[in-house]
């Protein structure tokens, strides 16, 4: 099955209409400006999750920023697949990452044919309060 969660403004309006429109399999699922129960719901459900932001943008304002969805993911256990430019790409290993869309189809398979399973130990060390608080510390002093 597959999800697809996002927001939807004026800029995308004939994008998701053409979306609706293409998807005949009753597996496939588009769930628009969802509270975050219901992201929530689907996290917990999921294996994967996929963020193509920014694979067929031109200019890197429209690149997944942070990748916050990516880090909901990881902590619901889910496995992540990320396009490689952005933040994901710094906080990724290469086995996580595709290139463009052409990849993405062997990337998923490469994913699955290896059985990975996601090191959250290592991101854990990476995105939690005390080395947040270390890394703001470097710059604005927190004891004041």
């Amino acid at each position: 099955k597959l999800t697809i969660i996002g927001s939807l403004n004026k800029i995308y309006n004939k994008y998701y209409e053409y979306l609706k429109s293409i998807i005949t399999n009753k597996n496939i699922k588009i769930i628009i400006n969802a509270t975050e129960d219901t992201k929530n719901y689907y996290l917990q459900k999921s294996k994967y999750i996929i963020n193509c932001t920014g694979l067929t943008c031109k200019h890197i304002c429209n690149y997944e920023h942070f990748g916050i969805s990516i880090i909901e993911g990881i902590n619901n256990d889910c496995i992540p697949i990320s396009i490689n430019i952005g933040y994901p790409s710094y906080y990724l290993n290469a086995e996580y990452l595709f290139k463009d869309i052409n990849s993405l189809d062997t990337k998923i398979k490469q994913i699955i044919d290896k059985k990975l399973v996601l090191n959250k130990i290592i991101l854990s060390r990476k995105f939690n309060y005390k080395e947040f608080e270390s890394q703001l510390s470097e710059f604005i002093p927190l004891n004041l």
